[in-house]
């Protein structure tokens, strides 16, 4: 902690971070810093702020967030010149009324306090164009709220408030409206007013259908549906030609309309755990498109438009219906990561060796039991998985796979051309029929976790003993180790 303000007041810097250093007091060295303007002091166990701190005047950013504190205390007042105050995630459970004084506020987060109303001097914050209400203990709708008409990002998840019709005509440049956990059944219709909106989160909500409306959102970049009730997606929000993120996941979803091809900025969609049985083919117009995520659905075929996104990076069709892996999909020469597992596929084609920028291949719980040869031509490939996945989860983003998993289907033997995937880390080949330990291996230098369990193996080779370096290796449930 001492080290963070001498280097502060060596480099003549007027900001200062001791957020998450366990300090249970402010410093009192923090007055040795000249014309400080920016102290954070988040994630401490704070309980007190001394009377001395008001002699730091020249403060504009102060974040007293994730502490012990029970109130704010009256030496804030000092700071006439304060943008910034982020005090969410304390014990506070009501705030003074000389809040309100702090008219050049412009940010202001009361997250996760146990705020059960806001004191009307709070309207006096007129320049506020950040506040974040979320998970208090509000029940109504706070009036004071519709004061902040410069309000670009609003933050009001987790409490069952019933927005105002006119949001658009009190809030004409909000960008942001967050409104995670709120227990909506529908959309307030003054929302389609909300012009500048680029931002609207409404996980975890009861949703049963959208307005067709929702296509006015003319600026409307993401768009955040997860985990509601809808069962369809209207027409309409084929005009959000700005949008660039959709995730629509964990709804029950029977069908796309085909205006979804006018989507012309989206990158990201994400349909995962619908009830679709089929897909419009109108993907060619998702000229941007990076990441289409399908999985958990009743898919039993892919439309080949999918086929024409140039710029997809991630294709996830894991737990369908489908019998075939799709030749097509090697035409995706930007391909980094492919979900096939858990479908009906009982053979590889050789195409696959077309698709060289893959790093994560899942072709688990299907019916394979020869791999082509030409998946040594995958050498950027850092995970193969062939096997069994009960313990994998499907992530909310993109993460990094390392792990080579071939457990789980009927493989007899790999091709000798697995020796060429450098790039491989992890191998997993547990629950096969292998019967001679893959030699393939000594070529694999990267590799770091070996699982050969569950498997035919009688021998094992005369160096075993070098696996022992490996972060972890599993021979068990072979003959060669339990011939009973």
């Amino acid at each position: 902690m001492e080290e963070f303000i001498q280097d502060a007041i060596d480099n003549g810097s007027k900001e200062l971070s001791l957020a998450g250093q366990g300090l249970d007091h402010v410093p009192p060295e923090i007055l040795d810093i000249p014309g400080l303007t920016y102290l954070d002091l988040g994630y401490n166990e704070i309980d007190f702020i001394p009377e001395w701190l008001s002699e730091v005047t020249t403060l504009r950013t102060l974040s007293l967030e994730e502490n012990n504190l029970e109130e704010l205390p009256s030496c804030l007042r000092s700071f006439k010149d304060l943008r910034c105050l982020k005090i969410g995630l304390n014990q506070i459970s009501s705030l003074p009324r000389w809040i309100g004084e702090f008219d050049h506020l412009v940010k202001l987060d009361l997250q996760g306090c146990y705020l059960e109303e806001l004191p009307k001097n709070l309207a006096h914050l007129t320049q506020l164009s950040y506040l974040d209400l979320r998970s208090n203990n509000l029940t109504e709708f706070p009036d004071v709220i519709l004061n902040f008409t410069q309000l670009r990002h609003l933050n009001l998840s987790g409490m069952p408030l019933r927005l105002p019709v006119s949001a658009g005509e009190i809030w004409p440049n909000l960008e942001r409206l967050l409104l995670r956990g709120s227990g909506m059944s529908r959309l307030p219709s003054g929302l389609s007013d909300l012009k500048q909106l680029k931002e609207l989160d409404l996980l975890n909500n009861k949703l049963g259908k959208l307005p067709e409306w929702i296509g006015e959102f003319q600026n409307l970049k993401s768009l955040n549906l997860r985990n509601n009730s809808i069962t369809n997606i209207p027409l309409g929000l084929g005009r959000l030609n700005k949008l660039e993120k959709l995730d629509a996941s964990y709804n029950q979803l029977q069908s796309l309309p085909h205006s979804i091809k006018e989507l012309k900025s989206l990158e990201y969609l994400d349909l995962t755990e619908n009830l679709l049985t089929e897909l419009p083919d109108a993907f060619e117009g998702l000229i941007k498109l990076k990441h289409l995520r399908l999985s958990v659905n009743q898919l039993t075929d892919l439309p080949r438009s999918i086929g024409s996104l140039k710029e997809l990076e991630e294709l996830s069709v894991d737990s369908n219906q489908l019998k075939q892996f799709h030749k097509w999909v090697a035409q995706l020469s930007e391909l980094r990561i492919l979900r096939y597992s858990r479908n009906g596929i009982e053979e590889i084609p050789d195409e696959i060796g077309e698709i060289v920028k893959l790093v994560h291949l899942d072709l688990s719980d299907n019916h394979i039991t020869i791999l082509p040869t030409t998946i040594g031509n995958l050498t950027e490939l850092q995970s193969l998985n062939l096997g069994l996945t009960e313990k994998l989860r499907y992530p909310g983003r993109v993460t990094t796979f390392y792990r080579h998993y071939l457990g789980g289907n009927k493989i007899k033997a790999l091709p000798q051309e697995i020796e060429n995937l450098s790039s491989l880390r992890g191998l997993l080949l547990g629950n096969n029929l292998l019967t001679n330990f893959p030699n393939q291996i000594s070529h694999l230098h990267h590799l770091e976790v070996l699982e050969v369990g569950n498997n035919l193996l009688t021998s094992l080779p005369d160096d075993v003993q070098r696996f022992d370096a490996f972060k972890e290796f599993n021979v068990s449930g072979n003959p060669v180790v339990d011939p009973g």
